[in-house]
């Protein structure tokens, strides 16, 4: 139990890592390839995959990958903060997002 608890959490912090690495990368490529902000969301999208490998090895695939959809969320909140505008289309998406992944994870168990 405590070892799914574990890989949950580490889902769940690559999800946020996966999300920073596109906000930097999205950021830094208004300045170059090269860019700090460029080059900082890679190293962090490569440590998001380090940490998604690193969860797999105490959770189940099945479980685990469903969650990576969350990404999806954190990316369209940070995009609305950042002045994007959400529309009604693209809120019920999220919250299909958020319900699917809740299930899948659910029915994984």
């Amino acid at each position: 139990m405590q070892r799914n608890r574990l890989s949950l959490f580490l889902i769940i912090f690559c999800t946020f890592l996966g999300t920073a690495a596109q906000i930097f990368m999205k950021r830094g490529m208004t300045n170059g390839f090269f860019d700090w902000e460029t080059l900082l969301g890679s190293g962090l999208l490569i440590l998001a995959g380090i940490v998604f490998m690193f969860s797999l090895k105490w959770g189940k695939l099945s479980s685990l990958h469903p969650m990576l959809s969350l990404g999806f969320v954190w990316v369209t909140i940070s995009a609305w903060i950042m002045g994007e505008s959400i529309t009604i289309t693209r809120s019920l998406g999220i919250t299909s997002v958020i319900i699917g992944s809740a299930l899948l994870s659910w029915r994984a168990q």
